[in-house]
């Protein structure tokens, strides 16, 4: 009597679960379904809301189909082809605990916009439907879900009053296409949250794309912490060390976040930078991937990164860099400090890397380009407006060391500093090969520039300069220039003669003006390239100039030699003891006059 009891119960629950499944299955039922789910949810959201079909399947599966809710001005909002969540009855009548088993969001079209940067989103209702009321505490809440999975979607997000930026990333512009999803959420409970990505995937209309991002996120309403962070794009792979955040509470974290402690490191990672054209479009050009091992550690307005070492796949190029810089309040730097600078570039390298310098004038790209592989080795120090640099720059055509500062302020150029070179190819560098070949230097430069004209002092020392072809050696100059205005003293004490020049001179065309002191011993004009004759003689003379002018048609002043000797070794050539040259256009005729050992006159005309 029992067992028939018993089977005649089990019997009418199963069919009762059947013919609520039939019923389930019927249109009518199911269109009522859809009308009391988009009443309820359009009545809790204050909006419209679509569903254009519903499926369960008792007693722990839903799925929604052609879901539309549109925003509060009636435009639309969201759209979904299907929706779907199942729910594991065991742990919700054992445990009393909601464990969704799957989650699947298919086809979902979402269009976020908003008026300007100051006001909300048009999906802020939704996110204040959420919110406790009044002063209610949000309830307590331990929800587990096994699968998410996302496929087909696209997202959009506009600020309406911001102009558009064709062709590259905009951050008030955004069109997110192909989206793709799977993570599972072990934990969603009040303020702790445990989120595993093991795929997201996009491409946003700028062009980026990315092809996998996978993850492990622990939040808590104090800390963040985030592990096995991998990024993987069509020629990038990232690895990043682990991330941990602290903050005061988890409400705080969106103003706290610019301003807390944060360590990004990559023990080893590959990254083609024409994967991040979007944000800057010169990127696309270079399309070999680089091995990149680097520590960035930000503390407040301070970022430092202690290593940063960047090698090409296929060789070229290799940077370490180690230091820091303070981010100010308004965009760029305020302080840069590079305490290790070892970059190496072949020319072909270089020439990339030229590409990505807006507004590089031809000029200085062409004598960037001439000095083939580069080197640079030292530090550098800055802060708006200077820049201090302390090291030796190597190139094809020769290397240099500097130790100086150039300043920059309202359009004044300012270069102090020392430079030295044991032999650069200066011709090739100027591309003035039939001018110049090679130049060794030690100088000291204090040197402005201001709208296109150079004041300033040099003392230094020229070991030796090819000029057309003829090595010059051992010259010194200390000269100041002021405006159009030449002070100092150049000499040179080459193997083929002294000569020692001293004096001031005005440089303007007509008015041009000079007071020289020259003095000469054992120069030879021809072997100096200065003559095609008489290659045994040699030039003795000292001599003073003063006159105005810058021809022969207007010159007025005179020069006097003395101690002229034009000869060999024998004694054979031209000497003399004096010799005046005194020319004078002041009053409309032109007058030179001679007074010397040899001959005296004038001419006039």
């Amino acid at each position: 009597m029992l067992r028939s009891v018993v089977v005649t119960a089990l019997v009418t629950v199963i069919a009762l679960f059947a013919l609520l499944y039939l019923l389930l299955l019927l249109p009518p039922v199911q269109e009522r379904l859809c009308n009391e789910g988009e009443k309820a949810l359009g009545e809790f959201l204050n909006t419209r809301v679509d569903i254009g079909s519903v499926s369960i399947t008792p007693f722990n599966q839903l799925e929604l189909n052609d879901v539309l809710v549109n925003d509060q001005q009636d435009s639309p909002l969201l759209a979904v082809d299907k929706l779907g969540a199942g729910i594991s009855l065991k742990h919700l009548l054992s445990e009393r605990r909601i464990v969704i088993t799957h989650a699947e969001i298919i086809g979902l079209d979402g269009h976020v916009t908003r008026p300007d940067k100051q006001s909300p989103t048009n999906v802020q209702f939704i996110i204040d439907a959420f919110k406790p009321k009044g002063d209610k505490p949000p309830k307590p809440f331990d929800v587990q879900i096994n699968t998410v999975v996302v496929r087909k979607s696209s997202l959009t997000y506009d600020v309406l009053d911001q102009p558009r930026k064709p062709g590259r990333f905009d951050v008030n512009h955004l069109a997110v296409n192909n989206l793709r999803a799977d993570l599972t959420l072990p934990r969603l409970k009040n303020n702790d949250f445990d989120i595993r990505v093991k795929r997201l995937s996009f491409d946003e209309h700028s062009g980026l794309s990315l092809e996998r991002l996978s993850s492990d996120i622990h939040l808590t309403d104090n800390s963040l912490d985030v592990k096995d962070i991998k990024v993987k794009m069509q020629g990038s792979d990232i690895v990043l060390d682990d991330v941990h955040l602290e903050y005061s509470s988890l409400k705080n974290l969106g103003g706290e976040l610019s301003r807390m402690p944060l360590r990004l490191s990559t023990p080893g990672s590959t990254v083609t930078p024409a994967d991040f054209a979007a944000f800057y479009p010169q990127l696309s050009k270079l399309d070999e991937p680089l091995r990149i091992v680097t520590t960035v550690v930000r503390d407040g307005n301070r970022i430092d990164f202690p290593e940063l070492n960047v090698q090409s796949q296929q060789g070229g190029l290799s940077l370490n860099l180690s230091g820091g810089f303070l981010l100010p309040t308004q965009g760029g730097y305020s302080a840069l400090d590079l305490d290790r600078i070892d970059v190496n570039a072949s020319a072909g390298k270089l020439s990339q890397v030229l590409d990505l310098i807006p507004g590089l004038s031809p000029q200085a790209r062409n004598i960037i380009t001439r000095c083939g592989d580069v080197s640079l080795d030292g530090v550098m120090h800055g802060k708006p407006g200077s820049v201090n640099f302390n090291g030796r720059v190597g190139t094809s055509l020769g290397q240099a060391d500097f130790n100086g500062v150039v300043a920059s302020h309202q359009g004044v150029t300012r270069l102090t500093g020392h430079v030295k070179t044991e032999g650069l190819k200066v011709g090739t560098l100027l591309d003035k090969h039939d001018l110049l070949n090679e130049l060794a230097l030690d100088a000291q430069i204090d040197a402005t520039l201001h709208k296109g004209d150079v004041t300033g002092h040099l003392d230094g020392h020229i070991p030796f300069i090819d000029i057309k072809g003829v090595r010059y050696h051992d010259i010194t100059a200390n000269v100041d220039k002021q405006g159009k205005d030449f002070t100092g003293m150049v000499a040179m004490n080459d193997p083929n003669g002294r000569v020692n020049i001293d004096g001031k001179a005005l440089i303007d065309g007509a008015n041009t003006s000079c007071d020289l002191n020259i003095v000469t011993d054992g120069l030879n004009l021809a072997r100096l390239g200065l003559s095609g004759k008489y290659p045994d003689r040699r030039l003795k003379l000292s001599a003073t100039a003063s006159f105005w002018g810058n021809t022969l048609d207007n010159a007025t002043g005179h020069v006097e030699v003395k101690d002229f000797s034009f000869a060999d070794s024998h004694g054979k050539g031209l000497k003399f003891n004096v010799l005046e040259l005194i020319a004078d256009n002041s009053d409309g005729e032109r007058v030179i006059s001679i007074d010397s050992d040899h001959i005296n006159g004038f001419i006039s005309g």
